[in-house]
């Protein structure tokens, strides 16, 4: 629902308005103009109505309607809940059933989080970060990724060798990267294609002597 709605005859008047009622910059709001004429059609003065919500929430609430419809398509019993948080959009789904909607090694989830990010972007005419969850089960596989990297890191400083980690996603990756970034014994790279991308841990002397690829 918007926080507010007026009407009158000039929509940069009603916005500038709003943002006053609101205590709020224009910035911080999103806007939607309906115009509007009286009975006698092109021949009454114009009249447009501005209805504002804050910067998100109008795609937070289509992204909870969203992810509750195709939640419930597989399982009826799940829920939704959105929060905006500083760089996007956190989805989590819960319910009875929901490893329905996690799949074999994520695999149900990511698709999930693929048609929910592409419906989104499609309602908001424009990129949404997404972050979707199903019964915390990223938040689990993410401390598994990262112990997995901690102990693999270990392994290659001491055998001063490459270790390559299971295949993993685009999101999994990024969490070894970051996580290895500052230490000072190793370097990570993606490798791989498609399904088959992994990240490689690199002990620096070792990387010294081949250049790195991006990572990913």
């Amino acid at each position: 629902m918007p926080l507010i709605e007026l009407e009158g005859r000039d929509a940069e008047e009603l916005k500038e308005r709003i943002s006053r009622e609101l205590g709020r910059s224009r910035e911080e709001l999103e806007f939607e103009v309906v115009e509007e004429r009286g009975i006698f059609g092109p021949l009454s003065p114009k009249r447009v109505k501005v209805r504002a919500w804050l910067k998100g929430e109008r795609v937070a609430e289509f992204a909870l309607e969203a992810a509750e419809r195709i939640a419930k398509a597989i399982v009826p019993e799940a829920r939704a809940e959105v929060r905006i948080e500083e760089n996007g959009l956190r989805v989590e789904v819960t319910g009875d059933g929901s490893g329905l909607l996690i799949g074999r090694h994520g695999q149900t989830l990511e698709a999930f989080r693929y048609l929910l990010s592409k419906m989104m972007a499609k309602y908001a005419k424009r990129r949404v970060s997404l972050f979707l969850d199903v019964e915390g089960y990223k938040r689990r596989r993410a401390e598994r990724v990262r112990e997995i990297a901690l102990r693999m890191a270990r392994r290659a400083k001491t055998s001063g060798r490459r270790v390559l980690l299971p295949p993993m996603s685009a999101e999994e990756r990024r969490v070894v990267h970051l996580l290895l970034r500052d230490d000072e014994a190793v370097e990570t790279r993606s490798v791989g294609e498609g399904p088959r991308r992994r990240v490689s841990i690199i002990p620096k002397d070792v990387s010294r002597e081949t250049p790195l690829g991006p990572e990913g």
